[in-house]
């Protein structure tokens, strides 16, 4: 997965683009693609699992659970790896997401990265899982009602933002 999030930073272009054609000619070609897709697949079962399972849970993963930020780093990945494009909107372009679809990973991926965000702010160290402590303070910093009511309307949002990355 590394090699299908490398990009080039500084130094020799040349040598960036042989080392993506080589992986793609090699790692990612037509006959070790359904390897790797298996595995990925695998893999977020697994990860799945290991969180919860689900997306209505009360305190939710934000990163690794179902329908977090790392589902949309392993739908990326395998677009990537099958149609070599860089992004979801390259999806749209190949007819592999309806223009819909993207609009709401769009936006499910800045809720959740502000949500992330706002936790780490918040717990002042890396916290992915959106504990009870931390949800009013996390939907206050996001403009949310103080109280009850405005925690249930932002988990309402989380949950709505990782539904639509379960389904994607």
């Amino acid at each position: 997965t590394s090699l299908l999030d490398f990009r080039h930073v500084a130094g020799d272009q040349v040598l960036t683009d042989e080392l993506l054609r080589e992986a793609f000619e090699h790692v990612f070609c037509p006959s070790e693609l359904p390897g790797f897709l298996a595995r990925l697949e695998k893999s977020s079962d697994e990860r799945h699992e290991r969180f919860g399972g689900s997306v209505f849970l009360l305190e939710p993963d934000v990163k690794n659970g179902t329908g977090g930020l790392r589902d949309l780093d392993v739908a990326r990945w395998a677009a990537r790896a099958r149609f070599r494009i860089e992004d979801f909107e390259g999806m749209v372009r190949v007819g592999a997401l309806a223009k819909r679809e993207w609009r709401d990973i769009s936006l499910a991926w800045r809720f959740l990265s502000s949500v992330r965000n706002h936790l780490h702010l918040t717990a002042r160290r890396r916290a992915d899982r959106l504990i009870f402590e931390q949800q009013e303070r996390v939907a206050l910093a996001m403009g949310y009602a103080a109280g009850g009511a405005g925690v249930e309307s932002f988990m309402s949002d989380y949950y709505r933002h990782a539904r639509s990355i379960e389904l994607a």
